[in-house]
């Protein structure tokens, strides 16, 4: 049964085997897997259940979600939110492009608060902002960006840790902006009917780039 008492049959699945012999196998033990199991054996004389609980009391953090791919366009805002069960106390650790975020300054909050002198915990520094908060025996931490930029194209990791183990979320993000304008133009060749002219292509904006429009003016 689960924690509002309600009784489901259990099925192959998820860790759990059904053995030939009546056993019920269970690898891999989770928080899915707490609860009260009832065995009832029965024939034509009669019927008679035992049960047991399955109780996690050292559970290290399981996270809701473990990838995520995000597109955005450039100043757009963006929200990573990593939802941990486990055992409390629970501390996050943001990384970005594998470097650890460091908290450590007050400056706008991405959330849209005026004041983030709220009851969940917050954190900005520059355009980022962390918040904490606890609902229905999970932790959230969500990380938030005001203003996606080009260098926000990059890995953002989530990692829950508490005194039995830690894991780890990732969040893959690419912002889209239009390309930047084409470097080093010049004449490679130049005959009496045709002209080679030859640039280096620009950043793409992280989106191909359809064409190139060539301007030329006639000197009289």
């Amino acid at each position: 049964s689960d924690a509002k008492g309600r009784k489901n049959k259990v099925q192959d699945g998820n860790g759990v085997r059904l053995l030939t012999n009546g056993s019920l196998e269970i690898k891999n033990v989770n928080l899915n897997h707490a609860g009260y199991y009832f065995c009832l054996s029965e024939n034509a004389i009669g019927s008679i259940s035992e049960s047991h609980m399955i109780y996690l009391s050292a559970v290290p953090p399981q996270l809701h979600k473990k990838f995520q791919n995000n597109t955005v366009q450039k100043g757009d805002s963006v929200h990573f939110k990593c939802v941990a069960h486990g055992d409390q106390p629970m501390t996050f650790t943001w990384y970005i492009n594998g470097v650890a975020f460091n908290e450590n300054s007050n400056t706008n909050d991405p959330f849209g608060q005026e004041s983030i002198s709220s009851p969940l915990k917050s954190n900005c520094i520059n355009r980022y902002v962390i918040k904490q908060s606890n609902d229905d025996g999970s932790v959230t931490s969500e990380f938030a960006i005001k203003k996606a930029d080009r260098k926000d194209s990059t890995s953002f990791i989530c990692s829950a840790e508490n005194s039995y183990g830690s894991e780890n979320a990732t969040f893959s993000l690419m912002v889209l902006e239009k390309p930047d304008a084409p470097e080093d133009v010049r004449i490679a060749g130049a005959t009496n009917r045709t002209v080679v002219v030859e640039w280096t292509a620009p950043f793409s904006g992280n989106n191909p780039i359809n064409k190139y429009i060539l301007q030329y003016k006639l000197i009289a």
